[in-house]
């Protein structure tokens, strides 16, 4: 099956969701701070060598802006080319676009030739409960998505469509930092080297 966009997931219809209105303890800005300047760098697993440091994969918030009126943060993400050193420049990929209210992480997408605004996440789950959503693709594939607390400061979110394979996903956010892992089924995994805020 096509795998989700990598980076975060999208979720269209879901259930058992919590409202907007949440505690400071689960607010989504709390764990993924939006501010332009951030920079996330990931080092990317390769099953052969494992994580390479030494090639890093850069999500840069790059400004604000309005889509269908809402405004959000731009995450652009930026790769050095295959084969090229620690020195190489980052040259730029694509952009995603994500806001945060309350509880909940909201991305707006065009992947599957309908605009919408997707929820991708919620931080006020507790460890053990799930939701459901369907993409705007037309396949009516069913997501599942589990959340876990590994601790009080992290959120995981493990997505899967029973009865499919190699589209299972687990991702990391760690409270002040962002996302910290994306671990893909069939091969695709980041893990953050290292956290930077504009001064």
């Amino acid at each position: 099956m096509r795998p989700l966009p990598l980076f975060l997931p999208l979720l269209l219809t879901f259930t058992s969701c919590s409202t907007d209105s949440t505690s400071n303890a689960d607010d989504a800005a709390s764990f993924y701070p939006l501010e332009t300047g951030n920079r996330w760098y990931y080092s990317n697993f390769h099953y052969l060598t494992g994580y390479d440091t030494a090639r890093l994969t850069l999500m840069e918030c790059a400004g604000r802006t309005l889509l269908n009126g809402t405004s959000y943060a731009m995450i652009v993400r930026k790769e050095r080319p295959y084969g090229d050193t620690a020195g190489a420049p980052f040259a730029a990929m694509d952009t995603v676009y994500y806001r945060t209210a309350g509880s909940r992480l909201y991305r707006f997408v065009r992947d599957y030739g309908l605009p919408a605004e997707m929820c991708a996440g919620d931080f006020a789950l507790a460890s053990g409960e799930t939701y459901s959503f369907t993409l705007p693709d037309g396949q009516e594939w069913r997501w599942t998505v589990t959340v876990g607390r590994p601790n009080d400061d992290e959120r995981s979110f493990s997505f899967d469509v029973p009865n499919a394979v190699d589209e299972e996903h687990t991702e990391t956010y760690r409270r002040g930092v962002g996302p910290v892992s994306i671990d893909y089924s069939y091969g695709p995994r980041w893990r953050l080297e290292r956290f930077e805020t504009k001064e």
